[in-house]
Order: structure tokens, then sequence, then C-alpha cells
């Protein structure tokens, strides 16, 4: 499917950064430095389009619906395949019929008669270490189950979670809510049971950052999850450049003149005289590209209504959800 004529390009923004800075049009023309300082024009315009101020003081900024991609996490079943021998007052454990799953070791635990043993390392298929020692007396074939811990690393593109976690089509569980991260601790610290997943929260790994790799994210559930469960949800992106200059920019056609506004905005603040003379039209552009989005995602509201003249939810009830029709 060919992309709408509108729609404009990474280069097709940098042309009118260029012009505006009575740079060379084309790239090629331009110095190493102007070349540069286009290229930086060009992101921090689209750093800001992509997150806009707020419009109204009493507003919060507005997120495009453009910029709310899914996403999905796969939660994992305890694995419980094979016996263990445990020998007394000795830290490893020895898997028969079975193979430690590649998770043990970050986020195993390991329950035997119904206690939670913490895993220090995986050595190899069959053998792990406990961070203790073995208390117990010497045991083989022991049954046991190896639970997921519940903590899942998130994507690079992953900044946090906008949404409820919903099941896939034809699983007929409850949507698993979201909470904030110091509810999850404290739930896990007084019950660290497995069962259906009921809530989830986020938290940044680390604030640490190298060359290679900036911030991550991480999902923490409660209980701890008793099955594979296939989640999406809404999320926060972590948004890169759009790409080389043959790249589309996101939102389309119907607010390429925002990118635009918003990329002279940044440029007219590198203009002796000239500073923030372009910030009035980005904000005039940005109040009709959010007006646009605000109709695409308005949600309709459909029902029955038995008496037009009263403003009041209704609801109807089926075997595994209610309906609610909010009159308009």
């Amino acid at each position: 499917m060919s992309e709408n004529t509108l729609s404009l390009t990474l280069g097709d923004i940098k042309t009118e950064i260029a012009r505006y800075l009575g740079m060379a049009l084309t790239a090629a023309l331009r110095s190493a430095n102007d070349d540069s300082m286009v290229d930086m024009i060009a992101k921090r315009g689209l750093s800001q389009y992509f997150n806009p101020p707020k419009i109204y003081e009493n507003e919060d900024p507005h997120k495009w619906s453009f910029l709310e991609p899914l996403g999905s996490v796969s939660t994992i079943a305890p694995y419980t395949t094979g016996t263990l021998t445990l020998t007394i007052t000795d830290e490893t454990v020895t898997l028969a019929d079975g193979v430690w799953p590649s998770w043990t070791a970050d986020n195993g635990i390991l329950s035997v008669g119904g206690t939670d043993y913490a895993i220090a390392t995986r050595t190899d298929d069959t053998n792990i270490e406990l961070s203790e020692a073995w208390a117990g007396a010497t045991v083989a074939d022991q049954d046991y189950s190896l639970k997921h811990n519940g903590i899942f690393d998130m994507a690079e593109d992953f900044g946090g979670l906008d949404s409820n976690l919903v099941h896939a089509p034809g699983i007929k569980k409850p949507d698993v809510m979201k909470i904030s991260e110091s509810r999850i601790r404290q739930l896990r610290a007084s019950d660290y049971t497995i069962g259906y997943p009921q809530f989830v929260a986020t938290r940044v790994i680390s604030l640490s950052t190298s060359a290679t790799q900036g911030q991550r994210w991480q999902m923490l559930f409660w209980p701890l999850p008793n099955a594979a469960y296939t989640l999406s949800f809404q999320m926060i992106p972590l948004l890169d450049m759009v790409g080389d200059d043959t790249y589309y920019i996101p939102g389309g056609s119907q607010h390429s003149e925002t990118a635009i506004a918003s990329c002279l905005d940044i440029a007219s603040q590198y203009q002796p005289g000239d500073a923030g003379s372009k910030k009035n039209y980005f904000m005039e552009r940005l109040v009709s590209s959010v007006n646009i989005d605000q109709k695409a995602k308005r949600a309709l509201y459909m029902g029955r209504m038995r008496n037009s003249s009263v403003h009041r939810p209704q609801s109807e009830r089926h075997d595994d959800f209610t309906i609610e029709y909010i009159p308009r």
C-alpha cells in the first residue's frame, strides 16, 4: 500500500529547517557544521512534537493516539518436570529427568515441601546452587516446583505502562490492574504465593546508562503467575529518531505541518534576534492537531435510552461482563 502523498519524510523536515536558516536545501551542499545543526534541530523539534507542551494551564499535555502502540508480555508457568536430589549441608540441587530453564538463576524460586528457597546460580542443565546449604535430610526423587518470580524485563522501546493488561481473545479472565510499584512490593512482602495475576506495576531497573544501552524497565506481577498468560497493553514508547531521510514522520499528513512548526520553533532559538518567533505558530498548529487527534480516538457510546430526559449511565448484564451505556 502506497503512502499518502502529503506525508512528510525526515528529509522534507530537514529541507524546511535549512530553508528557514538560509542554508543549502540539499544536504550534499551543506557544510559539515550546517548539516550537524540541521540534524540537531530536527531531533529536538521532533522530540517536542512527540512530547508536546501543555496547551492550557489546567490540562495535562496531550498524548498522541498514534504514539500509543500495543505491547505484550507472556508470563511463565511454574516448572515441575522431574525430581530432585538434595544433600544435607550442601547447596547443590540435582535435577533428574528434566532441564533447568534458562531463567532459573535470575528469576527462579525453588519450592520444596511448601518452603521457598533462593537460587544463587544455574551451574548447568541439571544442577543449581542454592543461596544457603540444604538444612534438611538428604532426599532423592523429591517433587518440587520452580516458580518464576513474576518480574519481566521489558523491551528497549518500553517507557511505561498506559493501561491495564488484557488477555487474548477467548480467555475469560479479568484484566490485570495497574497499581503502584510500592503497593506491589507490599503485597509481595506479605504474600509470595502463586495464582492468577491480579495486579501489575512497572519500575525502572537502573538509572545508569552507557554508550550502548539506556534505561530499561521491568514489569512485576502479584500473585506470581501460576500459568503462561499472554497479556496485551498500551505502552508509553521510548521513541528513536525516525530513521534516515527517507523515513516518514509518525502522525501522517494530518500532523505534518505541526511537525514542521515544532522544528521551526526550535530553529528560531538559534537565530539571533529571532528567538521564539515561531512559538505562536507551533502552538496554533498544535491546537489544530490535538483537536484532530481527539476526534480520531473519541469513543462513541451507544445503547438503549429508556428516558431521554434523564442523563444517567445505564448498564446491561451478561454472563461474563457488564456493558455500560453513557448518554452523550
